[in-house]
């Protein structure tokens, strides 16, 4: 009994640890996902202002020391790739959420199920050691 008690709590042990990293892990892609939003929102922002541009507007940008010269329709083009590519990234980092997420619960769910089994293995493995025909005895 107390072997099946034994190896109950080193499986729960075990679980309980892979169901920590989870979270660590379930922690660290919440903020990534915002970090990606909040890059996101700016460039929409960005976006928008662009939009108010005439086609023939300039605009600088500055590269170390000195001021590069971009036209429009340049900058418009680069705003799309990039908010493309941070979708293709939010996408990525939904998936690993759902995916952790739906980890992070089944863990969690036989955590608990360890739980009630240990409770089981440890009252039965009481009676057995204290039960009342081996103290008469």
């Amino acid at each position: 009994m107390s072997e099946n008690l034994s190896f109950l709590q080193d499986r729960f042990r075990t679980v309980y640890a892979v169901y920590r990293r989870l979270q660590d892990d379930l922690s660290k892609a919440v903020h990534a996902q915002a970090k990606l939003q909040a890059r996101m929102d700016e460039i929409e922002i960005v976006q928008e202002q662009i939009e108010h541009l005439s086609p023939s507007s300039l605009m600088y940008k500055e590269v170390g020391s000195s001021l590069v010269e971009f036209s429009a329709a340049d900058v418009r083009r680069n705003i799309l790739r990039r908010l493309e590519h941070l979708r293709l990234e939010m996408e990525l980092v939904e998936r690993r959420l759902a995916d952790l997420s739906e980890k992070t619960e089944n863990r969690k769910i036989e955590i608990l199920q360890l739980e009630k089994k240990i409770t089981r293995a440890s009252r039965r493995s009481f009676h057995v050691h204290f039960s009342p025909s081996a103290v008469a005895s």
